[in-house]
């Protein structure tokens, strides 16, 4: 590969040592081993001065792409090997590209930060990533909005779970982005048929938990499966395993509320606002979370119990870290929907109530733990989960260790400042050492403002 300047087989060993920690990517999750495995064969090796070589392997690639994948047992052989399509070599670099933000050094690749910093940037070019709002078109374009059919010709199981796991990540960034630049959403659920991977699993593919390989996805739903009855917010397999697709589930219902609740506080003044904030939103939140299977759930506000060693130090199983970040962003998840439903009840944002800072205490503890164990392997990176939750919750609970007024009466139940006090010198301290985002990174700027915000507390 002479004409990028980097060899295929230190890309390979990139995204290989990668994926051997347990990370992936969020929505080709399945097909990411293929694809590596698939690019690092082509015919590369005189590409650089043989432009009848360029010619050809394009041509080759164009005519795979244009193939149909029709079913799941025949999907690798479409997709891979002498198959390789453009997506084949588009998935691997965003492999690529997100690799080198959980491996700091690799000498065949790069050695310092500039280094890894040149070749994410040329991953991205290769990648060809797009904005939000472009993808939100596409998404629309295609028709991933509408009711994604799993009975052939319309579309195999497993391609239909891939085309629901992309309109559920669509469909909660959206909401996330919104939120956090304070714009209005652009998918609404009001024009969607909402749905999300993992609704139903065939049983004869293995059921859901049973693995998110090619083979287990199926082609279509058992006949013993009725696929509009199974079809609920809230049931979850207790063998649910952790992946991403599970998480892509998770996150859409948590932004189906959030949607909600941004109508609500849109409509503050609606006589019914604070009875529809109770029910049926209130409700739904704490319905979503009960239902949830128990190894998804984080049920305080720390990590601690999730990092201890030893056999004998705790009674919680430790799982891998990308475990870990997974539950620690569905409590993330949770605590923010709380976090914005307490927002409809407040009479003032500006003197948040007892509620409000017990779930901004809780946030602001997650948030720490996150980065002092830096877990960011659920989609989004520390920067984000420190300035998207941190910020807020800094905001609702710093208060709390400044107001001195006598005339104020005490919080039910009071409030643990000099815990919050320690959380914000905590978060400072890690933000402070530049560990989060360097100079030359496009969040060093967002970074930089959170740390100023925090200091400010």
């Amino acid at each position: 590969m002479a004409m990028t300047g980097y060899s295929f087989d230190s890309l390979r060993l990139l995204v290989t040592f990668w994926l051997g920690k347990g990370i992936n990517l969020f929505l080709a999750e399945p097909i990411v081993p293929h694809c590596t495995q698939s690019v690092t064969t082509l015919p590369t090796s005189h590409l650089g001065t043989d432009e009848a070589a360029r010619l050809a392997l394009s041509e080759q690639l164009f005519t795979n792409t244009a193939r149909p994948l029709d079913s799941a047992d025949e999907f690798s052989r479409q997709f891979t090997a002498a198959n390789t399509r453009w997506e084949t070599c588009g998935l691997f670099f965003t492999a690529v590209g997100r690799a080198t933000f959980d491996v700091p050094f690799l000498p065949p690749l790069y050695k310092d930060s500039a280094g890894q910093m040149s070749l994410r940037k040329f991953a991205t070019q290769m990648s060809d990533k797009r904005r939000l709002s472009d993808h939100i078109a596409s998404l629309s374009t295609l028709g991933y909005h509408q009711k994604i059919e799993t009975k052939p010709p319309e579309a195999p199981f497993f391609l239909a779970e891939f085309r629901r796991t992309a309109f559920a990540y669509s469909y909660s960034a959206d909401k996330n982005v919104a939120i956090f630049l304070g714009r209005p959403p652009r998918i609404s659920r009001r024009f969607c048929y909402f749905q999300g991977p993992l609704f139903y699993e065939p049983v004869k593919y293995g059921g859901a938990g049973a693995g998110d390989n090619l083979s287990n996805h199926g082609n279509q739903p058992s006949a013993k499966t009725d696929f509009e009855t199974s079809r609920t917010w809230f049931s979850w397999r207790t063998d649910t395993a952790i992946t991403y697709r599970a998480f892509a589930r998770w996150s859409a219902m948590c932004a189906a509320l959030k949607e909600e609740i941004l109508e609500l506080l849109n409509n503050r003044k609606a006589p019914d606002c604070l009875l529809r904030a109770r029910q049926p939103t209130q409700a739904r939140a704490q319905a979503q979370w009960a239902a949830l299977p128990a190894h998804f759930k984080l049920e305080n506000n720390s990590l601690k119990p999730h990092l201890a060693t030893g056999p004998s130090a705790t009674a919680t199983p430790t799982p891998a870290t990308p475990g870990r970040d997974f539950i620690t962003s569905v409590r993330l998840d949770y605590l923010h929907v709380l976090f914005l439903l307490r927002l409809v009840f407040m009479n003032s944002f500006t003197e948040p109530d007892a509620s409000m800072v017990e779930i901004s205490e809780g946030i602001l503890e997650l948030v720490v733990d996150i980065v002092l164990v830096r877990l960011a392997n659920s989609g989004t990176n520390l920067s984000w989960k420190v300035t998207y939750f941190g910020l807020p919750a800094r905001h609702k609970s710093a208060p709390t260790i400044t107001t001195n007024d006598a005339t104020q009466p005490a919080p039910a139940p009071p409030v643990n400042q000099s815990k919050v006090l320690r959380l914000l010198i905590v978060l400072v301290a890690e933000l402070e050492t530049g560990t989060l985002a360097k100079p030359d990174e496009p969040n060093y700027g967002l970074v930089s403002t959170a740390t100023e915000r925090f200091r400010g507390s």
